[in-house]
């Protein structure tokens, strides 16, 4: 009996995809879930930290910190998992950087899919920016978990930005030429005092006491000076105070309850 060409095709490729799959399979690293620091941030039975690729979840203390931490239990806590590297073996803490699976799943990808998390790509790691950012975008839509908190504060249409994130030479030396003017576009002054901007990763500026009048702006420099009705200094510490990233990065603006007001995606340099 002659077996239909489109059943052997099919079989034919179960096959192939099989074996791609066991292959790939086989040469991921296993390990056991025995913590859960947050969203992103696992530990293993070995004492090894395991720092998720591409995602970034709520900090100690923001909107939707449990909810991601007690997800990220729920898929692994206490579990086998299969680990995946990108390009980079570990950050600048030493935790491993790992696409991380549960059977089939990817955990980062479900933790963006459910809006429990937010993209964080960090070159040369971005094997799956594109699958990422999608996932992010359909949570955002569907204003899932993180996204679901947009801001009802009437200033939240008032206000527009302007990111420039290339500062003249050196960034961290220059750092007062890179900024983000905020613009409010109403009648009305806005109270922005408790509201924040933050990076896509966990760099994040808090407004004090301060109001934003009718059509005005204020320009946040990245370096320091001083606070001024048009202008405001992030003064970041460290050894570099420079903040956005030159190949791409995410602006969140967020209200005094932590609502989503606006995000802005620039893409930097190619």
């Amino acid at each position: 009996m002659k077996i239909p060409v489109f059943i052997l095709i099919l079989v034919i490729g179960l096959v192939l995809f099989s074996a791609v799959y066991f292959l790939a399979r086989s040469e991921m690293e296993v390990g056991f879930v025995e913590k859960v620091t947050d969203g992103d941030t696992l530990e293993l039975n070995t004492s090894e930290k395991v720092r998720l690729i591409g995602i970034n979840s709520p900090e100690r203390g923001e909107p939707l910190y449990r909810e991601s931490r007690e997800r990220m239990e729920n898929l692994v806590l206490g579990k086998k998992v299969y680990m995946q590297k990108d390009e980079e073996e570990r950050d600048r803490y030493g935790r491993l950087l790992r696409y991380v699976y549960i059977g089939d799943e990817m955990v980062n990808l479900i933790m963006l899919e459910e809006g429990l998390a937010t993209v964080y790509i960090l070159e040369p790691n971005d094997a799956y920016e594109k699958i990422f950012r999608n996932a992010e975008e359909s949570a955002m839509n569907s204003r899932l978990g993180i996204w679901s908190r947009a801001s009802e504060h009437r200033c939240a249409r008032c206000l527009s930005v302007e990111i420039n994130w290339n500062a003249e030479g050196d960034d961290c030396k220059n750092a007062n030429d890179e900024w983000v003017k905020l613009q409010n576009r109403c009648s009305f002054g806005c109270d922005l005092t408790g509201w924040s901007v933050k990076d896509s990763g966990t760099t994040k500026y808090t407004f004090h006491v301060f109001t934003l009048g009718p059509g005005s702006s204020v320009t946040l420099h990245s370096g320091s000076g001083r606070d001024s009705a048009a202008k405001l200094y992030w003064d970041k510490k460290g050894s570099c105070p420079a903040i956005w990233n030159n190949d791409g990065d995410t602006l969140y603006l967020r209200d005094a309850e932590g609502r989503l007001v606006l995000k802005e995606i620039y893409e930097g340099f190619s």
